[in-house]
């Protein structure tokens, strides 16, 4: 009984160690990941596509998803102005072009990854963001 007891009590750190993140207090943050360059399947992306990247918040309490912007390069600065705890999103999306060399013939959109989730997070460190007002200093001090 009492192996089982440590077993289960082994197994439930695990999880609460797997379910941890840290959260940074910000009213604006920078968001970076690595490029993508590869397709699903592991072969290269064709020198003749571009790859940009769409990115997301996620409000915590709601689950409401609101797109930042589409961006070439590698991070993007995010701007909270409603309090509350964010994750940061990212999807890659392929842009093939058409014979022109300028013109977006077709796009294709990776699912996106979450910074919630440790897989996809450097060093399995997941984390968000919580932005909320300070309150006002207290005023009318007397001795």
């Amino acid at each position: 009984m009492k192996k089982l007891f440590l077993a289960m009590m082994f197994v439930l750190a695990m999880v609460g160690v797997a379910n941890a993140q840290t959260w940074v207090t910000a009213n604006q943050a920078t968001v970076a990941w690595d490029a993508s360059t590869t397709l699903v399947d592991g072969s290269p992306v064709p020198s003749t596509d571009r790859v940009s990247y769409n990115t997301y918040l996620k409000n915590k309490k709601t689950d409401a998803v609101i797109s930042v912007g589409n961006t070439p390069d590698t991070q993007q600065v995010v701007v909270f102005s409603v309090e509350g705890r964010y994750f940061a999103g990212v999807s890659s999306v392929r842009s093939i072009l058409a014979a022109d060399g300028v013109t977006v013939d077709e796009q294709f959109e990776s699912s996106i990854s979450w910074s919630d989730d440790p897989l996809v997070c450097k060093d399995g460190q997941a984390f968000g963001f919580r932005y909320f007002i300070n309150p006002s200093n207290p005023k009318n001090l007397t001795h």
